[in-house]
């Protein structure tokens, strides 16, 4: 729960649009209580559903992928514009279902030998946020960011 409020407080602070939650059925409302905008789905297939045919937007998986598969690093900006940034289990990292969800997938550079194989999975959601605005920021020209990205939570078990 720490992990999801921080992500959660994080959404806001980089001015996310919404925030999209995919089952976390214990996940008590009032930690959204400082959320402008958010919106709760039964499961993960609803979500990204309504990611895609309702918003228009890229649904993005933030994962360490196997060799062969496709992914950008985020510092390469990467982002075509609304985006859905979903991250997996800190753990066993995203499902098949998630996996098979996404659109792209972008991966955190690590430099350095040893050490762990992968970031805390709040600290990996404040990397990617930043990245994304200040991608926007540029994009954009402007000092003010416009929120089109997307938070989404998703543990359904």
């Amino acid at each position: 729960t720490n992990n999801i409020k921080a992500m959660i407080n994080a959404s806001v602070a980089f001015n996310c649009k919404e925030v999209l939650i995919a089952g976390q059925r214990r996940l008590d409302d009032s930690l959204l209580a400082d959320v402008p905008n958010w919106k709760r789905f039964q499961t993960l297939t609803e979500c990204v559903q309504y990611c895609k045919e309702t918003l228009l937007v890229d649904v993005v998986g933030v994962e360490i992928m196997e060799h062969g598969q496709s992914y950008d690093c985020v510092a390469s900006n990467p982002w075509r514009g609304g985006t859905a940034i979903m991250l997996g289990n800190e753990g066993s990292g995203m499902s098949d279902k998630q996996l098979a969800s996404c659109d792209f997938f972008v991966y955190i550079p690590q430099h350095g030998n040893g050490g762990t194989a992968s970031f805390n999975v709040n600290v990996a959601a404040n990397l990617v946020l930043q990245q994304f605005s200040l991608w926007r920021k540029l994009k954009t020209n402007s000092s003010n960011i416009a929120p089109l990205s997307r938070f989404l939570l998703d543990t359904e078990e």
